[in-house]
């Protein structure tokens, strides 16, 4: 064997490893969870539902500074089983780590705990939670009486740029999108329990940078982050054919 041939050798078990790692997936049914290099996405079989950052946390600590976990911090996958999807997130500007736990919890369904760890105190003005959807989704429910189509493109002179569509601060009612007519494309559902006070969640189309369905939930006005750790958020994902 030669020396390039043992160094392969010693070095791929790690690579796979890492690979693996950074590129982790959990199956309920015919949906998927899958956390990749560039964003946390979802699936049904192997139709891609989310768009452009998919699944992810945002911070802003200043007037338009976001940290967001996908490209301002590092992900890792810590557990992956065939129920369990655990990742930890660390920011890189900022004193900031998250550990989400994504389970299977029954047909076509999911539940994501997020914890946050504070590593030192600093002050936030934004928190939110998203879910970025394809525009493929056309129609939004939050009940029988509030409903509505999603605009028909992104455009800021359209005034559809980061439209607000629906706002609760009540989470007893999950968020639904649907593709209308698209065949083979679930109602995907969304549904949030904040464990911190001053909560809301929203409906909203987003800019053409990233021409997605928004379904979030945050807070807003300058606050400070307290060292320690602390359940933050769970969210239970379900998808209706």
């Amino acid at each position: 064997m030669t020396r390039n041939n043992i160094f392969c050798a010693e070095i791929l078990p790690d690579v796979l490893e890492e690979l693996f790692f950074r590129n982790a997936r959990i199956q309920s049914d015919n949906a998927f969870f899958w956390m990749q290099s560039d964003k946390n996405a979802l699936l049904w079989g192997d139709i891609f539902l989310s768009a452009a950052l998919g699944i992810h946390s945002t911070y802003c600590i200043g007037e338009n500074e976001w940290h967001d976990c996908i490209h301002q911090a590092k992900r890792k996958a810590v557990r992956v089983d065939e129920k369990t999807l655990e990742m930890r997130i660390d920011w890189n500007e900022i004193p900031f780590a998250q550990e989400w736990n994504i389970k299977k919890a029954g047909q076509n369904k999911f539940v994501i705990k997020v914890k946050n760890i504070v590593k030192e105190e600093f002050e936030v003005l934004k928190e939110h939670f998203y879910f970025m959807f394809d525009k493929r989704y056309v129609r939004w429910y939050y009940d029988k009486e509030q409903c509505g189509e999603f605009p028909s493109n992104f455009n800021e002179k359209d005034g559809n740029a980061w439209k607000l569509l629906h706002e609760s601060d009540n989470f007893s009612k999950p968020f639904r999108v649907s593709a209308g007519d698209t065949v083979g494309l679930p109602d995907v559902s969304v549904s949030f329990k904040p464990l911190q006070r001053g909560f809301a969640h929203q409906v909203m189309n987003s800019g053409e940078e990233f021409s997605a369905r928004l379904v979030q939930c945050g807070r807003d006005g300058a606050f400070l982050l307290h060292p320690g750790e602390y359940d933050f958020l769970k969210v239970t994902v379900e998808f209706k054919i």
